[in-house]
Parts: C-alpha cells; structure tokens; sequence
C-alpha cells in the first residue's frame, strides 16, 4: 500500500489551500482474490489511514487506479456531503458528476463495492435544489436507467433510483426517463420486498408525475396499484411519498377513471381508521380530495364511513390534520349525495366551531367549507340554529381571513332568514368598502349580489352608494385586464332598483359598461354573459337605454346573440328604444311600437342581416350611411318624427275620417321627449286604418310591374342627385311605390294618428301591416266576401263591438276605391302576402 499512500499524500500537497477542509477518515481496503476464481470478485487488503486536508484532495485522489482507497475517498465524500447542502453543491461545481458515471461505467462494472460507493455518492451530491447540467445530461440518466434495469444489489438499486429522484425534477430528464422505459422499471421497483428500493422507487414515480405525458405512461403501465399498495405500507416514509404520488397522479381524469375501477377512495378511507397511519391522516386526506374531483366517486363517498373519521380530526389539535379535514370536507360537500352525512357525522358543527380557532388557515380552511356547503338547502335549519353567521360577522374585520369569511357569507345570504337579520347591521357598509377597497373585489362583489335578492337590503345598499362603487371598481379593474366578472353580476342585480339605475346612470355606468362591450371579442363567454346581464337590467329604465342605443349598444351586441343567450334578452330592450334595428333584426315592429318619437329608416334589402358572413350581423347607423360614398344600392328611406310628407298624410286622413281624432304628436327640437298621441277608440279604428291606406294608395298610385320599375329608377335619380344614400321621405315619396314602402308610410302615419298598426316583412320582399279591430265596428263595404263572413260570425252585437279581429290593409287599391281590410285567415290576405 506504499503506493496508494504515496498518491494521497501527493495530491494533498497538490490540492488548492481554498478548498473547503475534511477531517481524518480510515477506511479498510480489500485483500487479492485468489487467482483460480472464475468470476470477478472485490481484492481484500489491509487497511489504509488517510490524513486528507480538503476536498479538493479528495475528489483528485478519485483518480487512483487503485479500487480500494477509491472506495475510501468515495466514502468520505459522502461523509463530507451529508454534513451540508453547500458541501454538496461545492462538489457539484467541481465536476464530481461527470466523473462518477465515468467511474460508474469504467471501473465500476468490475467491483460491485465500488458500484455501490459510486452510486451512494451520486445519491448524496445530487440531493440539492438547483439540476445542474451535468446531473441532467444524458448520460447521466442513461447510466442510472442501465442500472435500475440490470442490478440486482438492493444498495445500488435504492441509491440509483434516489439519484433519479433527484435529477428527475428537470423536465428533460422526465423526458427521457419516459423514453428509454424507465417508468416500467421503476414501477416494478415499486413492488421490491426491500422497503429502501420501494422507497426510493415510489420517489421518483413522485417526481415524474409533475409532468402529464409522464403521467399517462405511469398510468397505461399500469403502476397506480402499486401506489394503492403503497399507500397501506408499514413503513411512514413510504406511506407519505405514495399517498403524495397518487395525489398527482389524480389530476388527470383518466387516472381518476382507473382509481375509481379499483375503489381507491374506499381503501384510502379505510386507512383513516388504522392506528398505522394515524401520523399520516392529513396525507391520506389530500390523496382522497385529490381522487373525488371525479363526481361518481364523491357521490360514492355516501356508502364509507369517511364523514365520521373526519369529524374525529377536526377535534385534533394537529393543525396540520385539522386543516386537511377542513379541506376535504370542501371537496366532500360539492356532492348533494354526501350532505347528510356531514350533518349526522358532526362535521358541520366541526367546521362552525373551526371558525372561532386562533389559527387564520385553520379558520379560512373552514370558511371555504362553509362556503361550499352552505349553498344545500338541507342544511338550512342547522345553519339557523347555529351562531355560525354571527361568528362570520365578527371576523369579518379579520384582515387574515377575510377573503375566506366573505365567501362562507355570501352563501349565507341565500338563506332568506338571514338576509332579514342583516337589513340594518352595520356590516352591509363594510361590503361596500371591501369591494371598493380589496385587491380582489370578487368575495364582497359575491356578498353585495346575494344580499341584494332581499328588497330592503338592496335598498340600502343603493342608499350606501353601492352601485357607484361597484361601477368605479369595474372602471378600475378591467382597465388592469383584472376579472369583473361577479362585481359586474351584484351590480345587475341591484339595478332591479330603480333608485340604483339613477345611480348607474350619474355614475357614468353606461360608458363603463360600453367600454366592456368594445372589448367583448377578448373576453371569456361568462365574461360577456355578465357584461350582457347590465345592459339588460340597466336598459329597463327608458332613458339608460336610449343612452345605450346612442352608444351603438346596439351594434355591439348583435354578434353576440348566438353565443350569449343573454345579449339577444339585452338587445331586446334596448331595440324597444331602436326601432329601425329592431325591424331590420326581426322583420317586424308591432303595433306598441311607435315611431312616431325618433328616426326611424328601412334599409331595405341590401343591408339585411346575414349568418353566412361568420362574424354577426352588423346595423349601420343613420350617420354611417349618412357618411358612406354613394353607390348602386337601393336608397335608404328616412322618415324623421316631423316628417312633412307623413304629417300632409295624417291631415288627410283627419279630413277623410269623419271621427274625432287626438292631436297627432308633432315633433319640435326634441321630439322623442313629445308624449305619443292617445289611443283612437274602438269605434274609430276601422275607418281610419281604411282611409290611411286609401290616401296612401291614392298617392302612390296602383301597383303594377311598370309602376315598380318606374320608381325604382326615379329613386335611383333621387339618390343621385341629393349625392346620398339617405332620403328623406318626403324626397324619396314620388317614388315610394314598391310594397316595402307603401307599408313602411302606413306604420308612420298610423303612429301619429294614435291607431296600432304592426309592420311585417315576409319572404321576397314583401312588406304588409297588421292590425286588430273589433268584428262589430267593421262596415261590410270595407272587407271582402270571405272576411265578410268572418267578421258576422264574431260580431255578438255587444256594445263592445264583439271580438278582435286580426286584419291585413290592402295598400294596392287604385285610385278612387276605398282601400279594404283584409281578415287574416282567409285566401285574399293569404294571396296578399304571398303574390
């Protein structure tokens, strides 16, 4: 041994002053095998003293050819590696990987005591928090996977797969673990009789299931019953890494699937109840959490006794255990089915009493419960009985929990009997504050809205200022790209009053919500939804849905109907205040709405709303077709409130009558602020609907092809020389012989005359008005044979004038005949609409 001395003793001298300091170490070295043994087997020789003065020696002296004091130096790196994790990244800096697997796959397939000394120390070095690139290069895991697949020792197996443990955290390593079918070793491994090999295995299966390819293929393996295994071994170290591994490997919904075939969620409550694993409760717990994300296994949780294990944690006063119960019971409780059981078990009053426990996670553990479970309305009358919500008033101050207490009240809210208690308690001002004040709003958003189904509690919150709020907080939030999502759903409940639509309005709440419009593409569907859900609640009072309309509310809701149910019921509202849209959207305008109050334009068929385009329909204002260059298309005809064409008309008819009429509504500067003309009485409707399509076809003239023809040049003359494609229709009336028009005339002057008539377009082109008049009140001259007979069948002689008959006007009549009322039902009106 005068050789392995004189080569310690020179690379002591050798190594660098620097380097951190190692003590004393002897180590015994090998004896020679005798010669006539076949097999290759460890030398035996005297034992050697080292007197080494750092580790920079030490990792020089690895060099030595000599087997045994290389099994020495390897040993005291290991020594001098478990003292400290800067020990070990020292020797990681220094290169010490690269040259262990060079020795690992030189020398070391010669010796398996210098395997295993090699692996040990590969196991303790790599044990730090940063993979270096020599732990993850390729031939380091490849070296390790040769190893697993090929040894036998149990020491060399259980520090290979430690070391791959280690190393596994980089995703490049997982990779390639993956694809050199390490995974099927490893699983294997997992079942050795060595508890250190199953140990070590189950650690690395615990590493890899961090990555999802490497998930599937620990699943399609089939290892997820080793891990079962696992979880009910004797052994505590390899009850946590199992019970952690299945943890993961419950993310995916396949592996959920192949534990819910094995029942694991019941042998996992079985293991709540043994002794064994009584220091392993709260591990237990997160793998079942984990495993009833998939429905049919909690629902399945009805038929264990999980509910009445857990209750007996909660009293623990391991925070660690209490917080887990407090957890699964949240996961626990979103099932209808395992309600009961919570209740009866005693969990319920378990999560009550957790509220009041001077740990903050304890208690925002159990908030979030409460928060989950509350929402069952069999677990009313306990809630009731219990100070549970006077518990979650007082804490509500709690900065710590706060977050956690808003969100067990806000379900507390949807109990009725609660919401009275909270009428005039001072906590009511506090949501407001948080929601304002919070970095997240979304809890104190929750509670505003759910308050707000009690009419007195949303009175006060409007009187509290809620709605400005709320609205400055959708302002803020969403310019930052933050969620608003329940902020915007507790302002559309408030905005049920109308108080908080006055707010909404002062507070600038449509141009906020206009801004969210714009930027609905971008948005999430729930995100649209909510935005939706103000626009409807808010456009219930006239004046916010006019601004909404002069915003192009309009506009921007109409590609939305499709995918958001809830745009088509706001853009219903806000097209009572649009009616121009509304019947290039529906093709109809009944008889309630009037026109007679603001703009209004037909389109025509050259701007008909289209699904072929893929992006929604889109309706050009007034201004943009104002503004368009003008081109081949049909002209838009306008009609303004005090258009003098309809108003010339409207005297006719007063004169033609022959019955008292209220004063047509006469726009001045504004006239959508003039009030509608008054309903025309019964009695009177017939005539006047008669002599309203008498004077309109005496203008126009009868309708024939020629005629058709004629006007539509002379339209496109009058276009062209106004240089527009709007027309005003007093302009645009010489020409307004086609159907479309002589019906859009009619609507416009029997909405001034005070008399319902509905606007209806129907295939091809063609337009009529409806209307509805008593059988008693029609003269026989004003309809034809077949609706003569109709209208006597209905008239009882009553002084009501009998029953409502529904008519369609015929605007074809020629000149000097008496315009008729056709019955709908019977063949003339079916010809008029069709032909």
């Amino acid at each position: 041994m005068a050789t392995a001395a004189a080569t310690a003793q020179a690379a002591a001298a050798a190594a660098s002053a620097a380097s951190p300091s190692i003590a004393l170490l002897t180590t015994p070295t090998p004896t020679p095998t005798p010669p006539a043994q076949a097999a290759p087997v460890d030398k035996i020789a005297e034992n050697v003293a080292l007197q080494v003065a750092d580790a920079q020696s030490l990792l020089l002296l690895l060099k030595t050819p000599d087997t045994a004091l290389c099994c020495s130096v390897l040993e005291a790196l290991v020594k001098y590696g478990a003292e400290s994790k800067t020990h070990r990244q020292y020797l990681v800096s220094q290169g010490i990987v690269p040259e262990l697997i060079a020795l690992l796959r030189g020398r070391g397939t010669e010796s398996t005591a210098l395997k295993k000394h090699i692996t040990a120390c590969l196991s303790c070095v790599t044990d730090i928090e940063q993979v270096t690139p020599d732990m993850a290069a390729a031939d380091t895991v490849m070296a390790l996977l040769q190893l697993i697949q090929s040894e036998e020792a149990v020491e060399i197996l259980d520090e290979a797969c430690a070391t791959l443990s280690h190393i596994a955290r980089e995703y490049s390593v997982k990779n390639a673990v993956r694809k050199q079918s390490g995974i099927k070793q490893l699983a294997s491994l997992m079942a050795s009789a060595d508890p250190d090999v199953r140990r070590s295995a189950t650690a690395t299966i615990h590493v890899l299931l961090e990555d999802y390819a490497c998930r599937t293929a620990i699943r399609t393996l089939g290892a997820i019953p080793s891990l079962v295994d696992g979880c009910a071994s004797e052994y505590p170290e390899i009850q946590d890494l199992a019970l952690a591994a299945l943890a993961r490997c419950a993310q995916d919904s396949a592996a959920r699937l192949e534990m819910r075939k094995l029942a694991v969620h019941k042998r996992l409550v079985e293991l709540l109840a043994l002794p064994s694993h009584a220091n392993a409760a709260h591990a237990v717990l997160a793998a079942l959490s984990a495993c009833l994300e998939d429905k049919p296994m909690n629902a399945g949780m009805r038929e264990t006794p999980a509910a009445e294990h857990v209750a007996k944690l909660l009293v623990k006063e391991d925070l660690k255990v209490k917080r887990a119960a407090t957890d699964f019971l949240a996961v626990l409780g979103r099932e209808p089915e395992n309600q009961a059981a919570i209740r009866d078990s005693g969990c319920l009053s378990g999560l009550f009493s957790a509220l009041s426990h001077p740990d903050p996670s304890i208690v925002s553990a159990a908030a979030l419960a409460l928060h989950v479970i509350l929402p069952h309305d069999s677990n009313e009358p306990e809630v009731l009985k219990s100070p549970v919500f006077d518990v979650l008033l007082q804490r509500l101050n709690d900065a710590d929990v706060r977050d956690a207490i808003l969100l067990a009240l806000a379900n507390c809210f949807t109990i009725a009997k609660l919401r009275l208690r909270v009428r005039t308690h001072p906590a009511l001002g506090d949501l407001v504050r948080f929601a304002g004040a919070l970095d997240d709003p979304a809890p104190a958003a929750l509670c505003i809205g759910n308050a707000s189904d009690d009419d007195p509690c949303r009175q006060e919150l409007v009187r509290l200022d809620a709605v400005a709020v709320l609205v400055s907080v959708v302002e803020a939030k969403s310019a930052a790209g933050v969620k608003v999502d329940e902020v915007l759903a507790a302002l559309a409940r408030l905005l049920q009053e109308p108080a908080a639509r006055a707010a909404f309005r002062t507070a600038n709440g449509v141009a906020v919500t206009m801004a969210l419009l714009d930027n609905a593409p971008k948005l999430a569907p729930a995100s649209v939804h909510a935005v939706c859900s103000v626009v409807s609640m808010a456009s219930s009072q006239d004046d916010i849905a006019a601004d909404f309309c002069q915003s192009g509310a309009t506009a921007r809701l109409l590609p939305l109907m499709d995918a958001v149910p809830l745009a088509r019921t706001a853009l219903d509202k806000l097209l009572d205040h649009h009616l121009s849209a509304r019947y290039w959207l529906h093709a109809r305008l009944d008889a309630h709405h009037s026109t007679a109050r603001a703009d209004f334009y037909d389109t025509g068929a050259a701007y008909r709303p289209s699904s072929s385009s893929g992006t929604g329909p889109s309706f050009p204002s007034l201004d943009t077709l104002r503004a368009s260059p003008l081109d081949t298309r049909a002209a838009v005809v306008w009609i303004a409130p005090d258009e003098q064409a309809v108003r010339e008309i409207c005297d006719e008819v007063r004169r033609a009558a022959g019955v008292p009429l209220p004063p047509a509504a006469v726009a001045g500067d504004a006239p959508s602020a003039e009030p509608a003309p008054a309903a025309v009485p019964a009695q009177y409707v017939p005539a006047l609907l008669s002599a309203a399509a008498t004077a309109i076809a005496r203008r126009l003239g009868a309708l024939t092809s020629a005629a058709t023809a004629e006007a539509a040049f002379r339209l496109a003359e009058l276009k062209c020389a106004a240089g527009s494609n709007v027309l005003p229709a007093t302009t645009a009336l010489p020409a307004m012989t086609a159907p479309g028009h002589r019906a859009l005339l009619l609507k416009a002057v029997c909405d001034r005359l005070g008399v319902g008539v509905a606007l209806v377009r129907g295939e091809y082109g063609r337009c009529w008005n409806e209307a509805t008049v008593r059988a008693g009140y029609v003269a026989a001259e004003m309809v034809d044979g077949d609706g003569a007979a109709v209208v006597a069948a209905l008239d009882d002689g009553s002084v009501g004038g009998g029953e409502e008959v529904a008519v369609i006007l015929d605007l074809e009549a020629e000149a000097g005949v008496t315009a008729r009322l056709l019955v709908v039902g019977t063949p003339a009106a079916g010809r008029y609409v069709r032909l």
